[in-house]
């Protein structure tokens, strides 16, 4: 594995080690990269246009990315907790600093964020974050090892993937509690033996009465029917032989998905069979998460966030961490 800067390479060793530490490991160490399974190489491929609309520099790994509705976007780094504002022009403000490692984001339904991660303390929580830029502990996650995704299952109850553990915590803001929704082997796979550690269940969105969750471990797409009571049905497997990173799921049902290690940007349509629509060569090296937007001409666009290779450099070495806006051609 290429060695990447100090700070960088310093910031995953802890923010792992912390990880790790929930499974009883006692230390982290660096093993040669790891031999992800080959895809997408005889994929379909229709590249879409793009451009660069922001960076953040070497070493910094922008993780999650939510529409704020006002055209602008936030966005969450890693490993300092900062929660970046990205207007559409690609002008950028730090909003908000967690105290810890911000990992997953979502809107709150009242004008603010929630955002999940570590505090400095290693509690892992989710925090609320205001207009303003407030932040506040929201629901503390005691059992949680890795909180990841969040999506909303209903006003006022979320549900967060737990990327160690293999399953879906529901959490009830209001009443401030936790419990897992979810828990499932085909949500599992993560290894604490192989370094860097791959994420189990990590995106998650509700679409159409269905949760649909993406596993990097395991290289799949799970959906999960929701009940009428809210409680999960049974999962399957939706999608194969797709390492996926976070998504958005338009209103066809088509899922657009970041690779992360794969360095692109996938579409997979109602054959259940990926697409690359964005490559490397447009600054997609680790793509993280992406939103849907619209250009100053209307046009659909995916805006794609970006950690620059930092998670697992490449031999060529890691790039700056990007927002990049991907155009999708007009709805037929």
């Amino acid at each position: 594995m290429t060695r990447i800067s100090t700070p960088s390479r310093y910031a995953i060793r802890t923010l792992l080690t912390a990880v790790l530490a929930t499974l009883g490991a006692a230390t982290l160490t660096w093993a040669a990269e790891p031999q992800f399974k080959p895809l997408y190489q005889d994929s379909a491929r229709t590249i879409v246009p793009s451009r660069t609309v922001h960076s953040e520099g070497k070493g910094v790994f922008l993780e999650n990315i939510v529409a704020l509705g006002d055209g602008s976007f936030a966005v969450t780094s890693l490993f300092d907790g900062r929660i970046l504002r990205v207007a559409a022009d690609g002008a950028t403000t730090v909003l908000a600093t967690v105290p810890g490692h911000a990992s997953g984001i979502e809107r709150d339904g009242q004008g603010g964020l929630v955002v999940g991660g570590w505090g400095q303390d290693e509690r892992r929580v989710l925090w609320r974050v205001t207009s303003d830029g407030s932040v506040s502990e929201l629901v503390p996650l005691p059992e949680a090892a890795m909180p990841n995704g969040i999506t909303t299952l209903r006003p006022g109850v979320l549900l967060v993937a737990d990327s160690v553990k293999g399953l879906i915590w529901r959490v009830d803001i209001a009443a401030k509690t936790v419990s897992v929704w979810k828990a499932d082997v085909l949500l599992g796979g993560f290894n604490p033996e192989v370094k860097p550690a791959i994420p189990a269940v990590n995106g998650l969105k509700l679409h159409r009465g269905h949760v649909y969750a993406s596993n990097m471990s395991l290289n799949h797409f799970v959906r999960i029917k929701v009940q009428p009571d809210g409680s999960p049905g049974a999962a399957e497997v939706y999608a194969k032989d797709v390492f996926a990173d976070d998504f958005a799921i338009d209103a066809q049902g088509r899922i657009y998905a970041t690779t992360h290690a794969y360095d692109s940007v996938v579409r997979i349509d109602a054959n259940r069979k990926p697409t690359v629509i964005g490559q490397r060569a447009q600054g997609l090296q680790g793509a993280t998460a992406l939103a849907f937007g619209r250009d100053v001409k209307g046009r659909q666009e995916l805006v794609v966030v970006t950690n620059g290779g930092v998670y697992v450099p490449p031999a060529w070495g890691i790039e700056d961490a990007k927002v990049v806006r991907l155009t999708l051609p007009a709805a037929r």
